[in-house]
């Protein structure tokens, strides 16, 4: 694993020094806050969720009181993620949409939650006869301010049909939606409209699909007319280099990744086989989770991907496709604080390392479809007490360091390379 390191250099408390940072240094603390609805009404009930920033783990959990009140007691200085959900709501989204914030001890936080949205409608036959059973999703293709959605990927939603053909999805956040039915499903149990093409609402290919805006509270209705076209098969082999067997990801040509449940290769297995699929153009690439390295509820595992491969189906299967996995790179580097020496910063609280993230940004010319993939296994990270911190799991691009400083009375002064 080729290995860079970096030098990032903030200045502590440089030129002004407020009294809110004449502090005693904290060893254990508390976050505590409110759970509210859209028009600022307590929500009781509702499941708070709270987690270190860098870490896989589930973290500590609560429920909002009558009140709408929750409290974690006992929390070291750190950065945390606080997030919540309660049925058929979401967590009001920020303005880089995304509902996590970071907070530190002491904090007092509001989360407020929105009824989400719903998608329903009926699938029929070509006949006009309810298709029962048929798994139908809704695909997030864009956020409500127009933009390609973050994370598009990771933005569907799965219900099946009832005995009447119709299906109902909520809890969806705002934004625009396609919306398919049949095909490859990830609930990893047989269903017999697997192999089928999707077909997206009302009856078409997803060039010339419908998409619903979706907005919190509201309802969309979307009928789909099925039709039952058998889908073409890609399959091939994987080359990994330890035991763990590898899974196959596989995009369409506007970046949505098709969920599959057949797309891995089981250790000493001849080969991988995706079903379902429609005429068009794809991207796969394989992923490998590196041989002892399984991670913890503090640690990433390590991973190992293939270069990614264009494929196009027309009219047939496509067979022979052969992928291999190699490992990424890691960066490391350390923080290194200058105090100021002025007076009013004499023998206030030092922040702690754990009161910072760093953050690696790929350039926007190199970012591929691995790219969300990739947020999830190196995901922003915290220095430890001596100030330093190594991200792994890097692709091969051009990158800048976002480091960002939760203390008081930071900025940067330098980022050099060793």
């Amino acid at each position: 694993m080729r290995r860079t390191r970096f030098f990032i250099l903030p200045i502590l408390c440089a030129l002004i020094c407020f009294p809110v940072c004449a502090q005693e240094e904290a060893t254990t603390g508390t976050i505590n806050g409110r759970v509210v609805n859209e028009r600022g009404e307590a929500m009781a009930g509702a499941s708070v969720v709270m987690r270190t920033v860098g870490t896989l783990n589930q973290g500590r959990s609560t429920t909002s009181d009558a009140e709408g009140n929750f409290r974690f007691d006992g929390l070291e200085p750190a950065l945390y993620i606080i997030t919540g959900y309660a049925p058929a709501y979401i967590v009001q989204s920020t303005e880089t949409d995304s509902a996590e914030r970071y907070h530190r001890i002491g904090d007092s936080v509001r989360l407020e939650f929105i009824k989400g949205g719903v998608i329903t409608g009926t699938v029929t036959n070509a006949a006009g006869e309810p298709v029962v059973g048929v798994r139908v999703r809704a695909f997030r293709v864009r956020d409500p301010k127009g933009p390609a959605a973050q994370l598009i990927q990771y933005g569907s939603m799965d219900r099946a049909t009832d005995d009447r053909g119709i299906y109902r999805i909520y809890g969806l956040s705002p934004g625009t939606y396609v919306v398919t039915a049949g095909g490859v499903n990830n609930q990893f149990q047989f269903n017999p409209f697997d192999t089928d093409v999707p077909i997206y609402s009302p009856s078409s290919t997803r060039d010339t699909a419908t998409e619903y805006a979706v907005r919190g509270g509201e309802e969309t209705t979307a009928d789909i007319r099925y039709r039952s076209e058998a889908g073409r098969t890609i399959s091939g082999t994987i080359r990994v280099t330890g035991n763990n067997g590898a899974s196959v990801m596989v995009f369409s040509s506007d970046g949505m990744m098709i969920p599959t449940s057949n797309g891995f290769q089981q250790p000493g297995a001849r080969g991988f086989a995706i079903e379902g699929l429609a005429d068009g153009e794809y991207t796969l690439f394989a992923q490998e989770m590196a041989a002892g390295s399984q991670g913890t509820a503090t640690t990433i595992p390590d991973i190992l991907l293939s270069e990614t491969k264009r494929v196009t189906i027309k009219g047939a299967d496509v067979t022979g496709i052969e992928l291999a996995t190699r490992p990424l790179s890691a960066i490391s580097g350390v923080i290194a604080l200058e105090p100021s020496k002025a007076p009013e910063c004499q023998g206030k609280r030092k922040p702690e390392f754990g009161e910072m993230i760093v953050e690696l940004q790929q350039h926007e010319k190199d970012s591929d479809v691995m790219a969300p993939i990739l947020r999830m296994f190196s995901p922003s990270t915290t220095p430890n007490q001596k100030g330093a911190f190594s991200m792994r799991n890097v692709s091969p691009a051009r990158y800048r360091f976002n480091p960002r400083f939760y203390a008081r009375y930071w900025y940067l002064q330098s980022i050099s390379t060793g």
